[in-house]
C-alpha cells in the first residue's frame, strides 16, 4: 500500500481514519466526516433529483459547528483527546491517549445538539457497538467502550492509515493483484461478522481501512442488521432504503431487511469495480436513478474501461456484480478461493485465468 498522506482541508471522509507517525493531528483543518447513521438518515426520496456529476457520491452533509468540538488536551472520562481526525454534521472523532493505559485509541462523538434534537441516535449508536464488539477479527476495526452519559460516543481501536476511498481519489485506481488483496482481506472480516450473525449493508471504500502494517480493516457496523440463521429481538422498522445508493444490490435497494450476505458481497464488487478503475460502474449523482441503473442495466466490464485490464480480475468482479445474488458467490469461502486462485494465476500469467467461473 502507499505511504500515508495527510487529509487535505475541505476533504470528505467518513471514517475512523489515522496519519502517519509524528503527524501533528490536532493541527491544521480537519476533514469533513461523514459518520454511519440511523436508517432514516439514509432513506432516498423520488422528490428531489441532481443534476449528473463525474461521480456518483451522495450530497454532502452539513458541517458540525466548531464550537462544538473538543480542544486538544481536553479530558473526556479517562481518554485526552490528542486531535481531530475528521468532523461532520452528526459527529466528529477524534484520536486520544487512555490515560491509565497510555494506548491510542479513535473516538466518535455525537454532536450534542443533534442528540438533543434526536436522542434515538444514542441507542443507534450502542447497537452500532453492540454489533461490531462482537467480532473480534484483525479485517475488522475493535470496538473497545462506549459511553451515553453525559457525552455521547463510541471507542475503536486507533488504526493508522487511510481509507481505501482516500487512496483511490490520491492514487487513482490500485493495481489489479492489489484490488485482490484487499478484496481477500475484506471478505475474511466479511465471513467473521457473518459468523456473529451480521449483516454489514454498508460496504465501501470509506468504510475500508487501509492500515500502514498492511492490513485492511472494515469499520462502521451501524446499518448492520442480524442474518436470518441467528434471529434475536427484531429491530426497529426501517423506511425503503438503508445504504449507500453508488454500491448498494438490487435487492438491498427493493426491501434492506430481506437481504443476505450475498447483498454485501455486490457491494464489494461495487467498491473492488471502483478501486480498479477509478469510477463506479454508474456515473450518476441522481440516487433514484443510480439505484435503478443498478437494477436494469448490465454493469461495464472493468476492461471497457481500462485498457489491458486482466480479464480474470474482470471477471470475477463481474460475477459478484450479478444482479440476480443466486449467480453471484455461494458462500465467502468460494469467493475467497477464487479471489487466491486469481492473484496467483496473475502472479505466473497463467492461461487459465481468463474466467471465473
Amino acid at each position: 500500500m502507499n505511504d500515508v498522506a495527510n487529509a487535505s482541508e475541505g476533504e470528505d471522509v467518513d471514517v475512523l481514519l489515522g496519519r502517519p507517525g509524528g503527524a501533528g493531528l490536532g493541527e491544521g483543518t480537519a476533514p469533513d466526516l461523514d459518520p454511519t447513521l440511523p436508517a432514516e438518515i439514509f432513506a432516498l426520496t423520488t422528490g428531489r433529483s441532481q443534476p449528473p456529476t463525474a461521480t456518483a457520491m451522495p450530497p454532502r452533509r452539513p458541517r458540525a459547528r466548531d464550537e462544538e468540538l473538543l480542544a486538544r488536551g481536553s479530558i473526556v472520562d479517562k481518554y485526552r483527546i490528542d486531535g481531530l481526525l475528521g468532523k461532520g454534521g452528526f459527529a466528529a472523532v477524534y484520536r486520544a491517549t487512555h490515560l491509565l493505559l497510555g494506548t491510542k485509541v479513535a473516538i466518535k462523538l455525537l454532536r450534542p445538539t443533534l442528540l438533543e434534537r434526536q436522542p434515538g441516535l444514542a441507542l443507534q449508536l450502542c447497537e452500532e457497538a453492540r454489533f461490531a464488539a462482537r467480532i473480534n477479527h484483525p479485517n475488522v476495526a475493535r470496538v473497545l467502550d462506549v459511553t451515553t452519559h453525559a457525552l455521547t460516543y463510541i471507542v475503536m481501536e486507533y488504526i493508522d492509515g487511510m481509507s481505501l476511498g482516500q487512496r483511490i481519489d490520491r492514487g487513482g485506481p490500485l493495481p489489479p493483484a492489489d484490488t485482490l488483496r484487499v478484496g481477500m482481506q475484506v471478505v475474511a472480516g466479511l465471513q467473521a461478522g457473518l459468523d456473529q450473525g451480521l449483516i454489514h449493508r454498508d460496504i465501501k471504500p470509506a468504510n475500508i481501512l487501509l492500515a500502514r502494517t498492511g492490513e485492511v480493516k472494515i469499520v462502521d457496523f451501524g446499518l448492520a442488521r442480524q442474518s436470518a440463521r441467528r434471529p434475536e429481538a427484531p429491530r426497529a422498522r426501517a423506511p425503503s432504503v438503508i445504504g449507500t445508493y453508488g454500491y448498494m444490490s438490487p435487492e438491498q435497494a427493493d426491501d434492506p431487511e430481506a437481504v443476505d450476505f450475498r447483498a454485501d458481497i455486490y457491494s464489494l464488487g461495487v467498491t473492488l469495480y471502483e478501486a480498479s478503475t477509478g469510477q463506479l460502474p454508474f456515473l450518476t449523482s441522481d440516487p433514484v436513478a443510480c439505484i435503478q441503473l443498478h437494477k436494469t442495466r448490465p454493469v461495464p466490464r472493468p476492461e471497457d474501461r481500462i485498457v489491458g485490464f486482466p480479464t480474470a480480475v474482470s471477471s470475477l468482479i463481474t460475477w459478484m456484480l450479478a444482479k440476480n445474488r443466486e449467480e453471484r458467490p455461494g458462500t465467502y469461502d468460494e469467493l475467497h478461493s477464487a479471489m487466491s486462485r486469481t492473484l496467483a494465476a496473475l502472479a505466473c500469467e497463467a492461461p487459465d485465468a481468463r474466467k471465473v467461473p
